[in-house]
C-alpha cells in the first residue's frame, strides 16, 4: 500500500472523528435551541401579560373629568356685600332689590353697577340667572367656609354682620362704608 491509500483503520478513525464533530455540533445546536425556546417562552408570557393588561385597562370605566376649580369671589367689598344679601334672601333677586338691601340710593348708575357685578358673579358660576335679571345662588356655588366667612365679616346696609367689631385685634376693620373690610386680612 502506498501513502495515498488509506487503510481501513485510518478510514474508521476519520469517520469516528467526524462523528464526534457532528455530535458536538448537534449538542451545541440543542443548547441553542433550549436557550431560544426559553427565550420564546419568556416572550410569550410577556405578550400574554400585555394582552391581559390591555384587556383590564379597556375594561376600566373612563375616569371622570377633573372637577372645575371652585369659583373665586372677587376681592372688592361690594361683591362680599352682594353675597351677604343673597345669603339672607330666600328668593332670586334683581339688581334693584340688591341695591335696596344694601341701602344704596336707587339711581340708574347704582342699579347698572350692581347689575354688572351680578353678571360677573353669574359668569364665575357663583350665582345663576334663573330668569332674565333674576339671580340666585348656583348649585354648589360657594366653596366650603366662604358662606360662614361672609356671614361673619360683611357689612350690609346699616347692619354690620360681625361680632365685636371694635374689639378685633389688628389688623382691625373700620365700620366706615368707604373702608369695608377685606376678608383676607380681617377676621371676626
Amino acid at each position: 500500500m502506498t501513502d495515498g491509500e488509506l487503510t481501513l483503520g485510518a478510514v474508521l478513525a476519520r469517520l469516528e472523528e467526524r462523528e464526534r464533530e457532528i455530535a458536538a455540533q448537534a449538542e451545541t445546536m440543542r443548547e441553542q435551541i433550549a436557550q431560544l425556546t426559553a427565550r420564546l417562552d419568556e416572550l410569550g408570557r410577556a405578550a400574554e401579560e400585555v394582552r391581559i393588561t390591555r384587556k383590564t385597562l379597556l375594561g376600566l370605566p373612563d375616569p371622570p373629568p377633573p372637577a372645575p376649580p371652585a369659583p373665586k369671589l372677587p376681592d372688592h367689598p361690594a361683591y362680599q356685600q352682594i353675597m351677604a344679601v343673597f345669603t339672607a334672601a330666600d328668593a332670586p333677586l334683581r339688581a334693584r332689590q340688591v341695591c335696596e338691601a344694601m341701602d344704596l340710593e336707587i339711581a340708574p348708575n347704582n342699579i347698572n353697577n350692581t347689575r354688572l357685578k351680578l353678571k360677573r358673579l353669574t359668569e364665575r358660576g357663583i350665582l345663576v340667572e334663573t330668569e332674565q335679571g333674576d339671580c340666585s345662588f348656583g348649585a354648589g356655588a360657594l366653596p366650603g367656609g366662604l358662606l360662614t366667612e361672609l356671614m361673619g365679616a360683611v357689612r350690609v346696609g346699616n347692619q354690620v354682620i360681625r361680632q365685636n367689631l371694635q374689639s378685633a385685634e389688628p389688623p382691625y376693620c373700620s365700620p366706615a362704608p368707604w373702608d369695608w373690610p377685606d376678608l383676607t386680612t380681617c377676621r371676626p
